[in-house]
């Protein structure tokens, strides 16, 4: 299935995407055969029932698992013909991960979660701390970023963890179940967030959730069961 629209240039491609996991004898098909086009500065939602495939298509989309056969090309590269170097280095350059569990690291505060990160990608100690200083304020934890993971509830972590995707301005952002342990307010946060990074930023947005909060703020949801595409929903690209 494949919704393209006129003048917008697809940022990601994929075409007929199949990915299985085989177990003994026994041969599960996880994603049978998946096609579609991601654009620039929108939210995509992808949602099903557990096993339906979501987080193997985002994985696979995203570089951190190879599909079997089909190919997933992002702004132009054919991103699994790369070697596993290529990809690493492709990823850290290009994309932003969220992920339910927050991945902070323990001993570090919040600032120190986005320095980490910048100094990785070539920052100097001085710009690093500026950015990272700019993003925790821009998701409204500028009171709060010499704390570190123990003592911020778990809609700050998520916020830490939406700063640090961000601070490296990713052109691709992919959130695999965001707001899954928050409450209403912290969810409802964290998805406007999301929203801002696609309508300002203009980052290509992938989610995988269950959350319906997230059903308001989408440009586009897909539905997706046993592998393959149910329904494909877009709200005029708003």
């Amino acid at each position: 299935m494949n919704n393209k629209i006129p003048d917008i240039k697809p940022s990601i491609v994929i075409r007929d995407v199949k990915r299985s996991y085989v177990s003994g004898k026994i041969v599960n098909n996880v994603l049978k055969g998946i096609s579609l086009d991601l654009l620039p500065g929108k939210l995509t939602l992808i949602m099903g029932p557990s096993g339906s495939g979501k987080s193997t298509l985002l994985s696979v989309i995203s570089g951190l698992l190879r599909p079997d056969s089909g190919s997933i090309t992002v702004n132009g590269t054919d991103l699994w013909a790369l070697t596993e170097h290529q990809i690493e280095k492709f990823r850290l350059n290009n994309f932003g991960f969220i992920f339910q569990g927050f991945n902070l690291f323990s001993s570090l505060n919040a600032i120190e979660q986005v320095i980490i990160l910048l100094k990785y990608t070539g920052k100097k100690e001085k710009e690093a701390e500026a950015i990272a200083s700019e993003v925790l304020n821009e998701v409204g934890l500028s009171k709060v970023k010499h704390l570190k993971p123990l003592q911020l509830s778990g809609g700050e972590k998520q916020r830490v963890a939406i700063a640090r995707a961000l601070a490296k301005k990713p052109a691709f952002l992919f959130a695999d179940e965001p707001t899954s342990s928050l409450d209403k307010e912290n969810g409802q946060i964290v998805v406007s967030l999301l929203h801002k990074a696609a309508k300002i930023h203009g980052t290509t947005i992938f989610a995988v959730s269950h959350d319906p909060r997230l059903l308001p703020h989408a440009d586009r949801v897909i539905l997706i069961e046993d592998g393959i595409i149910i329904k494909d929903e877009t709200e005029g690209f708003k």
